[in-house]
This record gives structure tokens, sequence and C-alpha cells, in this order.
């Protein structure tokens, strides 16, 4: 098979196909260099497309009737027509200006007719998301319950259906807890199992389980904030300390001594006249030699 000879584009010569890229090299080094970058160039800003690449979309510059890839248009109107990009984009910026004039009116329409929700507003709902939410959690946490119980006492009934009827009889399953129960200690365990009959509630309410989750305004910002976390919101936003924020109660403490010091202490309220009495058989006094039946030190 004969070699397919080629013509050299820089020189004329004519070369073998396969050995034309060696001669430019070698031949035509710093053309080829500078062709070689030149043609990159021109790839990547989407003037020519290699056959190994992916089509991308072009556009047609109408200045210079170029086809150039839609990404890199910008590109080449900033670089090859300065003049008429700074042109058209002084344009655009004219028609987005003219374009939200016209569209204040309906803009300020809908910010008169969307009220702002004053801060005691806002509160209110934010407390209801947070009942919502308990009481959600509770009904999850209730069915969850039932379904514990009811396949507890199914088992407590199979437990039962095993034993001799007899034995059966005396015992009774627990419609609290599911558990099997003797008859005579069912309702001791009712009562203090399951505190039914009680004064104290078995659960808590849903406003004792969420008072510290509730929303409440801030003294110094007006802002809804958690009940439990409004002292650190106070201190971090506003700087203001634990003890100056609310002012503590003392604890209670007991302001006597002795039962001697609280003893005169009354005594001097009640009767400011009277003074302490020698005799030996007035109550305050202690006999110290004791009498009979009394025994020593006994107060009479």
């Amino acid at each position: 098979m004969a070699e397919e000879h080629v013509t050299c584009p820089k020189c004329g010569t004519k070369i073998n196909k396969k050995n034309l890229g060696r001669h430019i090299k070698k031949a035509h080094a710093a053309k080829w260099i500078e062709a070689r970058r030149q043609h990159i160039a021109m790839k990547r800003r989407g003037y020519l497309a290699s056959e190994n690449t992916v089509q991308f979309t072009t556009t047609i510059c109408n200045l210079c009737q170029k086809s150039i890839r839609s990404s890199f248009f910008e590109d080449h109107m900033r670089e090859e027509h300065p003049a008429e990009y700074m042109a058209q984009r002084k344009r655009a910026t004219s028609y987005l200006i003219d374009h939200l004039v016209e569209l204040a009116p309906e803009q300020r329409k809908k910010s008169t007719s969307q009220k702002k929700k004053t801060p005691r507003e806002r509160m209110a709902d934010l407390n209801r998301q947070v009942v919502q939410k308990e009481s959600d959690r509770r009904k999850v946490q209730n069915d969850k319950a039932k379904s514990r119980l009811r396949d507890t006492i199914a088992q407590s009934r199979a437990r039962l259906a095993a034993l001799p009827l007899a034995e059966a009889q005396q015992y009774e399953i627990c419609d609290h807890c599911g558990v099997i129960v003797s008859k005579k200690k069912y309702k001791k365990h009712v009562r203090n199992v399951h505190s039914v009959g009680s004064s104290e509630p078995e659960t808590k309410s849903i406003n004792d389980a969420i008072k510290d989750k509730l929303y409440v305004l801030c003294p110094e910002c007006n802002e809804p904030i958690q009940k439990g976390k409004l002292q650190a919101h106070r201190s971090t936003a506003h700087g203001i300390a634990p003890s100056s924020a609310q002012e503590k109660a003392e604890p209670p403490h007991n302001r006597f001594r002795t039962a001697r010091e609280r003893e005169a202490y009354f005594r001097q309220k009640l009767w400011p006249d009277s003074r302490p009495s020698e005799d030996a058989m007035d109550r305050p006094r202690n006999v110290q030699a004791g009498a009979y039946g009394l025994g020593k030190s006994r107060r009479h």
C-alpha cells in the first residue's frame, strides 16, 4: 500500500502524512508553538469545535459575524467590542430601573395589604405551635403505650390459659399495665402503682410540661423568647447580670439562736411592761431540783 504524502502548510514541502507533525516541530518550532497556542485559545473561547468535545450552543455575534459559544459570548463582547459592551450594560441598567419603577406601586400595595405582626401576636403564634407540638407528641406516646398494653394483655391471657382453671381463677389481669395480679391484691396494686383513686395526678398536664418552653416578651427588646432561656438572653444580648436582672428572694433563716431568745423576744412584744418573775412555780422557769413525779429539769 502506497504511503500518503501531503504538503507542509509552512514551507510547501511534500512529506509523509504521519511525519508531518514531527517535521513541523523540528523545522518550524517557533511558528508551530505560536500557532498551537492560538489554536488552543480559540478552541477554549468557542471559535473552534473539536471532534472529541461536546457540541455546545453557539451565538452569532452581530458585529463580527463570528459563531461564539454562548457561555463565552459575554467575554467575547468585553474583549473584542468593549464600547458596544458598555453601551449594552448601560441600556440594560436603565431598563431594569424603569421596570422597578413601574413595579413599585404594586409592591407598595402588597406591603400595605400584608401587615407586619406585632411581637405579642408572634408570641401567641409561637405558643400555639409549642402547645400543638406537645399535644402531638403526647398523642404519639399514648398510641405507642396502648399498643404495648395490648401486647402485654395478650401475653398475660396466654399465660393464664396455660394454668389450671382453679388456679387461673385466683388471678386477674390489670387493665392499666396488663400484668397478672392476685385478686386479693388487685385494688392495692391499682392504688399504689397507678395512683387510681388518689389525689395525686398520674401524669403532668400539658401546661406543667411546657411552662419553660412557652414564649414571653423580653422587657428590653420586646422580642418573644422562651421563658426558660429569657435569663440567658438578657445576659448575653443585653449584658444584664442575673443578680441585677432578677432580685433573688432571701432564703428563710432563723433569727433566734436559742429557744430562750425566742421566748424572751415574744414575751417582750406581748407584755412589754412585765418583768421576769422570781417565782419557782412560774411557767417559764425550770425547776432544777425536781419534785415527786416530775424529774430533774422538767418544765412544769
